[in-house]
């Protein structure tokens, strides 16, 4: 997960749910859950390969780094709600875990409440993939 996805989690999470999370609740799912999640961080490399990527497709430079995360921390597949779904991008396969084609095989699905198991777009968009040797990288948008 990226840093841009974490931060943008914690902003929704901490203003803009219907009930936020508190200050400790936010800290217990930062360290519980996206501090595990976190693999990639910024860099010049993550930086240049996101303006190429940002050329290379047209996407915004944010979702270009989000892109570019995800294929720094070689996943196969970046769950979004904001991108086409079922592109690829550099092998990275684009996944929109709302739509009904993207449930194909069983996750856990993190939530400040705890992981449950599910199928994608039940709960929640953080989705992170454990069958099939499926890495997954989760966005925001």
């Amino acid at each position: 997960m990226s840093t841009q996805v974490v931060q943008e989690f914690l902003n929704v999470a901490t203003s803009k749910f219907t009930t936020p999370l508190t200050f400790s609740d936010a800290q217990q799912y930062l360290h519980d859950v996206l501090g595990a999640l976190s693999t990639v961080f910024p860099s010049i490399d993550l930086f240049r390969n996101a303006l190429a990527l940002q050329q290379e497709t047209r996407f915004s430079f944010y979702d270009s780094l989000i892109i570019g995360g995800a294929l720094q921390a070689g996943c196969d597949a970046l769950f979004s709600e904001d991108l086409q779904h079922n592109q690829q991008i550099r092998g990275l396969k684009i996944l929109n875990p709302f739509l009904s084609s993207s449930c194909l095989f069983p996750v856990v699905m993190l939530s400040p409440f705890g992981c449950t198991q599910g199928r994608l777009g039940e709960t929640s968009r953080l989705a992170y993939a454990h069958r099939l040797g499926l890495r997954s990288f989760a966005s925001s948008g």
